[in-house]
């Protein structure tokens, strides 16, 4: 992800963060550690099966790292 990217998002993150009622805070903060777990560990198969695709390979990566 681009750095520049995540120092601009930042005060619309705190704008929002401080709009949010605070007893729905700790939920919204619960979701966001599950999405962002989930892509931390699904989103590198599908990033590495995205730039075999646009190469025209048709190489896949497994679950245990191997390539079929």
């Amino acid at each position: 992800m681009d750095p520049r990217l995540l120092i601009t998002a930042i005060p619309w993150v705190r704008r929002a963060w401080r709009m949010l009622p605070p007893p729905l805070r700790l939920p919204v903060l619960a979701v966001a550690a599950a999405v962002g777990g989930y892509y931390a560990i699904t989103g590198r198969e599908e990033l590495m099966n995205a730039i075999n695709e646009a190469r025209g390979e048709s190489t896949t990566i497994d679950q245990r790292g191997t390539t079929t």
